[in-house]
Protein backbone atom coordinates (compact mmCIF):
# COMPACT_ATOMS: atom_id res chain seq x y z
CA UNK A 1 0.00 0.00 0.00
CA UNK A 2 1.22 3.45 -0.93
CA UNK A 3 1.37 5.40 2.79
CA UNK A 4 1.00 8.43 1.03
CA UNK A 5 -2.40 7.69 -0.02
CA UNK A 6 -3.74 6.53 2.93
CA UNK A 7 -5.77 8.51 5.76
CA UNK A 8 -5.89 8.10 9.53
CA UNK A 9 -8.10 5.54 10.84
CA UNK A 10 -9.29 5.59 14.47
CA UNK A 11 -9.72 2.28 16.54
CA UNK A 12 -11.80 2.67 19.47
CA UNK A 13 -11.21 -0.44 22.22
CA UNK A 14 -13.63 -0.17 25.27
CA UNK A 15 -11.96 -2.15 27.78
CA UNK A 16 -13.48 -3.86 30.92
CA UNK A 17 -12.21 -6.57 33.51
CA UNK A 18 -10.85 -8.49 29.72
CA UNK A 19 -6.99 -9.21 31.34
CA UNK A 20 -6.80 -12.70 29.72
CA UNK A 21 -7.60 -11.32 25.92
CA UNK A 22 -6.46 -7.54 25.96
CA UNK A 23 -3.19 -8.85 25.08
CA UNK A 24 -4.13 -10.62 22.09
CA UNK A 25 -6.33 -8.08 20.96
CA UNK A 26 -4.04 -5.07 21.14
CA UNK A 27 -1.23 -7.59 19.63
CA UNK A 28 -3.42 -8.09 16.73
CA UNK A 29 -4.24 -4.33 16.01
CA UNK A 30 -0.64 -3.19 15.99
CA UNK A 31 0.01 -6.29 13.55
CA UNK A 32 -2.46 -4.31 10.61
CA UNK A 33 -0.67 -4.64 7.03
CA UNK A 34 -2.03 -0.35 7.33
CA UNK A 35 -0.03 1.99 8.11
CA UNK A 36 -1.60 4.90 9.35
CA UNK A 37 -3.77 4.48 12.49
CA UNK A 38 -4.45 5.16 16.30
CA UNK A 39 -5.41 2.89 19.07
CA UNK A 40 -7.97 4.90 21.43
CA UNK A 41 -8.29 2.59 24.56
CA UNK A 42 -10.90 3.55 27.46
CA UNK A 43 -10.34 1.41 30.52
CA UNK A 44 -14.19 1.41 31.66
CA UNK A 45 -13.31 1.09 35.07
CA UNK A 46 -11.42 -2.33 35.24
CA UNK A 47 -11.46 -4.14 38.48
CA UNK A 48 -8.58 -6.29 37.34
CA UNK A 49 -4.90 -5.89 35.75
CA UNK A 50 -6.80 -4.84 31.81
CA UNK A 51 -6.24 -1.52 32.04
CA UNK A 52 -2.65 -1.53 33.43
CA UNK A 53 -1.95 -3.69 30.31
CA UNK A 54 -3.43 -1.14 28.26
CA UNK A 55 -0.62 1.02 30.04
CA UNK A 56 2.19 -0.99 28.91
CA UNK A 57 1.58 -1.22 25.67
CA UNK A 58 1.20 2.59 25.05
CA UNK A 59 4.88 3.06 26.85
CA UNK A 60 5.60 0.14 23.93
CA UNK A 61 3.71 2.30 21.24
CA UNK A 62 2.72 5.72 20.67
CA UNK A 63 -0.01 4.90 18.61
CA UNK A 64 -1.86 3.82 21.42
CA UNK A 65 -3.69 6.13 23.92
CA UNK A 66 -5.31 4.98 27.23
CA UNK A 67 -7.75 6.44 29.11
CA UNK A 68 -9.12 5.30 32.44
CA UNK A 69 -12.80 6.11 33.57
CA UNK A 70 -15.52 5.28 36.26
CA UNK A 71 -17.34 2.53 35.06
CA UNK A 72 -20.15 3.72 33.02
CA UNK A 73 -21.07 0.64 30.66
CA UNK A 74 -19.84 -0.01 27.11
CA UNK A 75 -21.95 2.73 25.73
CA UNK A 76 -20.34 5.28 27.37
CA UNK A 77 -16.94 3.96 26.84
CA UNK A 78 -17.36 3.93 23.15
CA UNK A 79 -19.16 7.57 23.13
CA UNK A 80 -15.99 8.53 24.90
CA UNK A 81 -13.70 7.44 22.21
CA UNK A 82 -15.76 8.87 19.80
CA UNK A 83 -15.19 12.18 21.16
CA UNK A 84 -11.31 11.68 21.44
CA UNK A 85 -10.85 10.42 17.75
CA UNK A 86 -8.86 12.04 15.15
CA UNK A 87 -8.80 9.74 12.34
CA UNK A 88 -11.34 10.65 8.70
CA UNK A 89 -12.22 6.75 9.45
CA UNK A 90 -13.07 5.13 12.56
CA UNK A 91 -13.76 1.71 13.52
CA UNK A 92 -14.37 -0.49 16.84
CA UNK A 93 -12.96 -3.93 18.25
CA UNK A 94 -14.12 -5.18 21.55
CA UNK A 95 -10.93 -5.94 23.63
CA UNK A 96 -11.82 -10.03 24.16
CA UNK A 97 -11.93 -10.35 20.26
CA UNK A 98 -9.25 -10.48 17.89
CA UNK A 99 -8.67 -9.29 13.78
CA UNK A 100 -7.03 -10.02 10.77
CA UNK A 101 -4.35 -8.42 9.97
CA UNK A 102 -5.72 -6.82 6.72
CA UNK A 103 -8.60 -6.17 8.85
CA UNK A 104 -8.59 -2.40 8.26
CA UNK A 105 -6.52 -2.44 4.60
CA UNK A 106 -9.05 -4.39 2.96
CA UNK A 107 -12.07 -2.24 4.32
CA UNK A 108 -10.45 0.96 3.41
CA UNK A 109 -9.17 -0.75 0.02
CA UNK A 110 -13.10 -0.62 -0.72
CA UNK A 111 -14.29 2.19 0.32
CA UNK A 112 -12.38 4.00 -1.55
CA UNK A 113 -12.60 1.59 -5.03
CA UNK A 114 -16.70 1.12 -4.11
CA UNK A 115 -16.49 4.88 -2.96
CA UNK A 116 -18.80 3.83 0.30
CA UNK A 117 -19.28 5.76 3.17
CA UNK A 118 -19.26 2.18 5.34
CA UNK A 119 -17.64 -0.87 4.59
CA UNK A 120 -18.64 -4.29 6.88
CA UNK A 121 -16.81 -7.52 6.73
CA UNK A 122 -17.61 -10.87 7.90
CA UNK A 123 -17.63 -11.99 11.01
CA UNK A 124 -15.90 -15.56 12.59
CA UNK A 125 -17.56 -17.09 15.90
CA UNK A 126 -14.72 -18.19 17.64
CA UNK A 127 -14.44 -20.58 20.98
CA UNK A 128 -11.00 -20.59 20.92
CA UNK A 129 -8.38 -18.49 19.26
CA UNK A 130 -7.55 -19.00 15.16
CA UNK A 131 -6.54 -17.02 12.52
CA UNK A 132 -6.52 -16.76 8.69
CA UNK A 133 -9.20 -16.58 6.15
CA UNK A 134 -7.84 -19.70 3.98
CA UNK A 135 -10.14 -21.16 1.69
CA UNK A 136 -13.27 -18.55 2.22
CA UNK A 137 -14.09 -16.66 -0.93
CA UNK A 138 -14.61 -13.30 -1.05
CA UNK A 139 -18.48 -11.63 -2.09
CA UNK A 140 -18.25 -8.26 -2.41
CA UNK A 141 -22.17 -6.52 -2.16
CA UNK A 142 -22.68 -2.88 -2.13
CA UNK A 143 -25.81 -1.27 -1.12
CA UNK A 144 -27.06 2.66 -2.72
CA UNK A 145 -29.80 3.40 -0.38
CA UNK A 146 -30.51 4.09 3.13
CA UNK A 147 -33.38 1.45 3.06
CA UNK A 148 -31.08 -1.21 1.36
CA UNK A 149 -28.61 -1.15 3.95
CA UNK A 150 -31.15 -1.48 6.53
CA UNK A 151 -33.02 -4.31 5.19
CA UNK A 152 -29.53 -6.00 4.85
CA UNK A 153 -28.49 -5.10 8.28
CA UNK A 154 -31.79 -6.78 9.78
CA UNK A 155 -32.40 -9.83 7.69
CA UNK A 156 -30.52 -10.39 4.46
CA UNK A 157 -28.05 -14.01 4.81
CA UNK A 158 -25.15 -12.27 3.36
CA UNK A 159 -25.57 -9.67 6.10
CA UNK A 160 -23.22 -6.58 7.33
CA UNK A 161 -25.11 -7.32 10.60
CA UNK A 162 -26.25 -5.37 13.94
CA UNK A 163 -22.90 -4.91 15.82
CA UNK A 164 -20.31 -2.38 15.43
CA UNK A 165 -17.35 -4.30 15.43
CA UNK A 166 -16.99 -5.59 11.68
CA UNK A 167 -17.34 -2.39 10.33
CA UNK A 168 -15.20 0.42 8.80
CA UNK A 169 -17.45 3.76 9.46
CA UNK A 170 -16.31 7.48 7.51
CA UNK A 171 -16.17 9.81 10.12
CA UNK A 172 -17.79 12.74 8.52
CA UNK A 173 -20.84 11.44 7.79
CA UNK A 174 -21.30 9.46 10.87
CA UNK A 175 -18.75 10.72 13.48
CA UNK A 176 -21.10 12.74 15.28
CA UNK A 177 -24.11 9.76 16.09
CA UNK A 178 -23.75 8.26 19.24
CA UNK A 179 -24.70 5.54 21.20
CA UNK A 180 -27.75 5.61 23.76
CA UNK A 181 -26.17 5.25 27.12
CA UNK A 182 -29.35 4.17 28.88
CA UNK A 183 -29.63 0.76 26.89
CA UNK A 184 -27.37 -2.23 28.71
CA UNK A 185 -28.38 -4.63 26.03
CA UNK A 186 -28.05 -5.17 22.29
CA UNK A 187 -27.19 -0.98 22.02
CA UNK A 188 -25.20 -2.10 18.98
CA UNK A 189 -28.03 -2.70 16.92
CA UNK A 190 -29.80 1.24 17.46
CA UNK A 191 -26.58 2.72 17.03
CA UNK A 192 -26.39 0.72 13.53
CA UNK A 193 -29.55 1.41 12.89
CA UNK A 194 -28.65 5.31 13.40
CA UNK A 195 -26.34 4.89 11.33
CA UNK A 196 -28.18 2.66 8.47
CA UNK A 197 -30.46 5.11 8.51
CA UNK A 198 -27.99 8.37 6.89
CA UNK A 199 -25.78 5.89 4.79
CA UNK A 200 -26.14 6.58 1.36
CA UNK A 201 -23.68 3.97 -0.18
CA UNK A 202 -22.03 0.64 1.94
CA UNK A 203 -20.36 -2.36 0.87
CA UNK A 204 -20.11 -5.62 2.39
CA UNK A 205 -16.96 -8.23 1.92
CA UNK A 206 -17.70 -11.81 2.98
CA UNK A 207 -14.67 -12.44 4.65
CA UNK A 208 -14.41 -13.21 8.07
CA UNK A 209 -11.77 -10.37 8.59
CA UNK A 210 -13.08 -10.31 12.68
CA UNK A 211 -13.45 -12.83 15.26
CA UNK A 212 -15.64 -12.63 17.62
CA UNK A 213 -14.82 -14.32 20.68
CA UNK A 214 -17.61 -16.23 22.61
CA UNK A 215 -16.85 -16.77 26.02
CA UNK A 216 -18.41 -19.63 27.99
CA UNK A 217 -19.03 -16.66 30.64
CA UNK A 218 -20.12 -13.81 28.34
CA UNK A 219 -24.10 -12.51 29.04
CA UNK A 220 -25.33 -14.28 25.92
CA UNK A 221 -24.48 -17.76 27.25
CA UNK A 222 -26.20 -16.68 30.60
CA UNK A 223 -29.75 -17.29 31.69
CA UNK A 224 -32.05 -14.75 33.03
CA UNK A 225 -32.81 -14.66 36.84
CA UNK A 226 -35.46 -12.19 36.40
CA UNK A 227 -37.60 -10.85 33.66
CA UNK A 228 -35.98 -8.37 31.94
CA UNK A 229 -36.72 -7.87 28.55
CA UNK A 230 -34.46 -5.10 27.74
CA UNK A 231 -32.71 -7.20 24.58
CA UNK A 232 -36.28 -7.34 23.30
CA UNK A 233 -37.24 -4.01 23.75
CA UNK A 234 -34.50 -3.05 21.42
CA UNK A 235 -35.97 -5.22 18.60
CA UNK A 236 -39.47 -3.59 19.42
CA UNK A 237 -38.17 -0.42 19.01
CA UNK A 238 -36.46 -1.01 16.05
CA UNK A 239 -40.04 -2.66 14.79
CA UNK A 240 -41.63 0.80 15.46
CA UNK A 241 -38.81 2.79 13.95
CA UNK A 242 -39.65 0.88 10.01
CA UNK A 243 -43.42 2.37 10.34
CA UNK A 244 -44.32 3.72 6.87
CA UNK A 245 -41.57 1.55 4.97
CA UNK A 246 -41.88 -1.09 2.68
CA UNK A 247 -39.87 -3.38 4.65
CA UNK A 248 -42.37 -6.58 5.81
CA UNK A 249 -39.55 -9.22 5.17
CA UNK A 250 -37.43 -6.97 7.84
CA UNK A 251 -40.18 -6.71 10.01
CA UNK A 252 -41.14 -10.04 10.28
CA UNK A 253 -37.65 -10.64 11.28
CA UNK A 254 -37.63 -8.14 14.30
CA UNK A 255 -40.82 -9.65 15.49
CA UNK A 256 -39.11 -13.01 14.67
CA UNK A 257 -36.42 -12.11 17.23
CA UNK A 258 -38.77 -10.14 19.91
CA UNK A 259 -40.40 -13.52 20.36
CA UNK A 260 -37.16 -15.73 20.42
CA UNK A 261 -35.89 -13.25 23.06
CA UNK A 262 -38.83 -12.88 25.11
CA UNK A 263 -39.25 -16.70 24.87
CA UNK A 264 -35.60 -17.27 26.05
CA UNK A 265 -36.16 -15.11 28.96
CA UNK A 266 -39.81 -16.72 30.13
CA UNK A 267 -37.66 -20.13 29.92
CA UNK A 268 -35.85 -19.28 33.57
CA UNK A 269 -36.74 -16.10 34.76
CA UNK A 270 -38.46 -16.20 38.31
CA UNK A 271 -41.30 -13.70 38.02
CA UNK A 272 -45.01 -13.68 39.90
CA UNK A 273 -48.18 -13.94 38.54
CA UNK A 274 -49.79 -10.89 37.43
CA UNK A 275 -46.41 -9.54 36.56
CA UNK A 276 -47.63 -6.68 33.86
CA UNK A 277 -44.37 -6.83 31.93
CA UNK A 278 -44.71 -10.31 31.56
CA UNK A 279 -48.22 -10.08 30.80
CA UNK A 280 -47.56 -7.40 28.25
CA UNK A 281 -44.61 -9.56 26.51
CA UNK A 282 -46.47 -12.91 26.17
CA UNK A 283 -49.72 -10.80 24.41
CA UNK A 284 -47.80 -9.49 22.39
CA UNK A 285 -45.72 -12.99 21.00
CA UNK A 286 -49.10 -14.51 21.20
CA UNK A 287 -50.35 -11.84 18.47
CA UNK A 288 -47.38 -12.28 16.43
CA UNK A 289 -46.98 -16.18 16.62
CA UNK A 290 -49.13 -16.12 13.17
CA UNK A 291 -46.44 -14.18 11.02
CA UNK A 292 -43.29 -15.90 12.64
CA UNK A 293 -44.63 -18.95 13.45
CA UNK A 294 -43.52 -20.93 10.19
CA UNK A 295 -39.83 -19.31 11.14
CA UNK A 296 -39.38 -21.94 14.28
CA UNK A 297 -37.81 -25.32 14.02
CA UNK A 298 -39.45 -27.89 16.14
CA UNK A 299 -37.50 -27.28 18.85
CA UNK A 300 -38.16 -23.38 19.18
CA UNK A 301 -41.90 -23.83 19.21
CA UNK A 302 -41.37 -25.93 22.02
CA UNK A 303 -39.83 -23.65 23.83
CA UNK A 304 -42.52 -21.12 23.05
CA UNK A 305 -45.35 -23.39 23.95
CA UNK A 306 -43.73 -24.19 27.49
CA UNK A 307 -42.68 -20.47 28.08
CA UNK A 308 -46.05 -18.91 26.88
CA UNK A 309 -48.62 -21.54 28.27
CA UNK A 310 -47.36 -24.28 30.49
CA UNK A 311 -44.55 -22.76 32.80
CA UNK A 312 -47.06 -20.80 34.08
CA UNK A 313 -49.28 -22.79 35.67
CA UNK A 314 -46.51 -23.58 38.29
CA UNK A 315 -46.15 -20.19 38.80
CA UNK A 316 -47.47 -19.00 42.56
CA UNK A 317 -49.28 -15.43 43.37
Amino acid sequence: MNESKTEKISIIVPVYNTEAYIERCLTGILAQTYPDFEVICIDDGSKDNAGKICDVYRERDDRIRVYHTENHGVSYARNYGLSLMTGRWFCFVDSDDWIEPNYIERMYDLAKEKQCELVACGVDKAYEYVMGVKGKTEEIFVFETSNECIRNFICDDNSMHGFTWNKLFNTRKFGGIRFDETVKVNEDCLYIYQIMSVCERACLTTLPLYHWYLRPDSACHKRAKKADFCAAEVFLQLYDKLTGKEMDEARIELQYNYVISVVQVLLFAKYEKGNAEVTLAKRRCKEWKKDVWNQFDVKQKLKYWYAIYVRSLWIRD
